[in-house]
């Protein structure tokens, strides 16, 4: 029931849409409809707010996939995703935390690689010439 519950919460939440959203919103209060309590908490204490937390709203927003209030919430989180079980050996539980630090990295280096931008000259005009001598070559492409 708890993890029923959850399940379709989080599907509200995570909705990329507004009829996602709508469609899981009716979808919990049809499973719901004999536990009346739990849809009118929902209903009254967090749907007013939904703009600041569901996914379709969230998602117009540039915040890098932080959507807590503290840092540390997000890093504690991510480091939960990796550690999976409470029950690990310290060299275990070392080498997760190693394996998500090391993960995060090369998303973050990846992210950047695929941001540079390359400078396109046209070497037609002669002004354009001399701005050959002003830039590395790596970051030159001719075509």
């Amino acid at each position: 029931m708890i993890q029923a519950l959850f399940d379709e919460w989080t599907n509200l939440v995570e909705s990329p849409d507004e009829s996602c959203f709508n469609e899981a919103w009716q979808r919990l209060q049809v499973d719901y409809k004999k536990k009346e309590y739990v849809c009118n908490y929902i209903k009254n204490t967090w749907l007013p707010f939904k703009e600041k937390f569901v996914k379709a709203w969230t998602g117009n927003h540039l915040h890098f996939g932080n959507r807590v209030t503290s840092r540390a919430e997000s890093a504690h989180a991510m480091l939960k995703r990796y550690l999976t079980v409470f029950t690990g050996n310290f060299h275990e539980v070392r080498e997760k935390i190693c394996l998500a630090i090391e993960n995060q990295h090369n998303e973050i280096k990846t992210k950047i690689a695929s941001e540079k931008l390359q400078l396109f000259i046209n070497f037609e005009f002669p002004c354009s010439r001399n701005l050959l001598l002003t830039f590395p070559s790596s970051h030159l492409v001719s075509f």
